[in-house]
């Protein structure tokens, strides 16, 4: 099997959608899980633990897909992962196991995706103008 220059980002592009779907995956049974899952790995010192947990879960999912799509999608992303905090949110209030939908957790969850994305614009229009400067410096 010969390597072509495509295999590495299609790889990369595989992988990252790996990445994307195992997270989503877990963090969807984490947050319709009965009681709360991660008391049982997590000690509970940090004050309103449950609202950071929803930020940097939310975060993390938005990093795999961020990365590997164009810029064009950071927006889709966004969004998608705000309907996907909604949805946990209905989800918790519709499932009756004990667990209770709210606002708070869903601007947690949609605080961290936002973040996430506007950190990974920031760096990409930081990497295209160190590029940018790169290829004008070769070019003389």
């Amino acid at each position: 099997m010969s390597m072509s220059s495509q295999t590495l980002p299609q790889f990369l592009l595989f992988a990252a959608g790996t990445v994307f779907g195992g997270l989503v995956a877990f963090f969807t049974w984490g947050m319709l899980s009965p009681g709360d899952p991660s008391a049982a790995f997590l000690p509970t010192i940090v004050p309103h633990q449950d609202k950071f947990l929803h930020f940097i879960a939310f975060g993390m999912m938005a990093f795999p897909a961020g990365i590997v799509l164009p810029r064009r999608y950071l927006g889709f992303v966004l969004m998608s992962l705000v309907a996907l905090a909604a949805g946990m949110e209905f989800a918790q209030d519709a499932s009756r196991l004990g667990r209770q939908s709210s606002w708070v957790d869903f601007l947690a969850s949609s605080l961290g995706a936002l973040v996430a994305c506007a950190f990974l614009l920031l760096c990409r229009r930081a990497y295209g103008r160190k590029r940018d400067k790169q290829t004008i410096s070769a070019a003389e």
